[in-house]
């Protein structure tokens, strides 16, 4: 081999190293998230929206509070999908500004009544909640809720719905459709209309802050083409068929 050659082969191996290795592999990232069907439609939306941009994804299911811990912390490089505000008590997360899932809040009783059509309407009552979720131990307080039982798992909402140990549970309109059906006949049942709908949103650790711009983008292209809102419309109608029509 000549010098000319010898030297191109020296010039292409040094640029080849010198270039940044997302460059010769598709980026991957790995966000935190609970195990549930609002967590299955989040990580659908995302996983397309990545996958715009030349990045694999993957779940990591944790409790709540230990994924906000692994997510802010930076072991994983994000979270799957929040309320919006988290940035303001985890500050290395940083939000992006595009919904991507809605979240309704129900009353899961075997009670007759009275009707619950707020959350001050709770206040009388035993309610069982979901062990992590800020949201719903505020609203609960706020309402003036004083017998306030935060549990581990929907599971356990249910098996003391049953045994009369609660009077009601609150839950996510798809974890409560998802309970009903595992639980089979039964007396308990979810009260229309919801107590509060919000929109959720994904977060990115600030270590992936130039990432935010390129997903921004592409969720807000997503929700303009109707995609975010046909993926959750395909994973309920999957999981419920009409029951969980909206």
């Amino acid at each position: 081999m000549n010098r000319k050659a010898t030297f191109t082969l020296l010039i292409m191996a040094l640029l080849y190293f010198a270039t940044p290795f997302s460059a010769h592999a598709v980026e991957k990232l790995v966000f935190s998230g609970i195990e549930s069907i609002n967590s299955d439609i989040s990580f659908k939306v995302l996983k397309e929206a990545y996958g715009r941009i030349g990045i694999k994804i993957e779940l990591k299911h944790y409790p709540i509070l230990r994924a906000l811990h692994s997510s802010d912390s930076g072991i994983v490089d994000g979270e799957l999908f929040k309320k919006k505000g988290l940035e303001n008590k985890y500050p290395n997360l940083t939000m992006i500004h595009v919904p991507v899932n809605n979240i309704e809040s129900m009353v899961l009783t075997n009670k007759s009544s009275p009707p619950f059509t707020d959350w001050q309407s709770l206040a009388p009552f035993r309610i069982g909640i979901y062990r992590g979720v800020a949201f719903t131990k505020e609203k609960t307080a706020k309402a003036g809720c004083t017998q306030v039982f935060e549990l581990d798992t929907h599971d356990q909402m249910l098996k003391m719905l049953e045994a009369n140990r609660i009077d009601v549970a609150i839950v996510a309109k798809i974890a409560g459709l998802s309970l009903l059906r595992k639980a089979g006949p039964t007396e308990i049942k979810l009260i229309e209309p919801p107590l509060e709908s919000f929109p959720v949103y994904h977060y990115l650790n600030k270590k992936h802050s130039r990432l935010v711009p390129k997903l921004t983008a592409v969720l807000k292209q997503m929700q303009k083409e109707g995609r975010i809102q046909q993926i959750r419309e395909e994973i309920i109608q999957k999981e419920f068929g009409t029951l969980g029509g909206e």
